[in-house]
């Protein structure tokens, strides 16, 4: 998966970088290396995405940082 279509598969899913960081168990900074093309996207991450795109149903994920009930102390 190219890194654009990494980040198209993520934004049609309505998930930030660091939901998406969540949803698969790596850094945010990993998810901004797939999408900017300084490291090869992970397969595995890609088709975790396809299949989501596809259907499967999203795990329950914390909101995005700024939103909900995320403290910044």
């Amino acid at each position: 998966m190219t890194p654009d279509k990494f980040r198209d598969a993520r934004k049609r899913l309505g998930l930030t970088q660091p939901q998406v960081a969540a949803l698969l168990g790596v850094a945010r900074n990993t998810i901004t290396r797939w999408e900017t093309g300084t490291h090869p996207v992970d397969e595995t991450a890609a088709r975790l995405l396809r299949l989501h795109l596809d259907g499967a149903p999203l795990p329950e994920l914390p909101p995005a940082p700024g939103r909900g009930n995320w403290r910044h102390d």
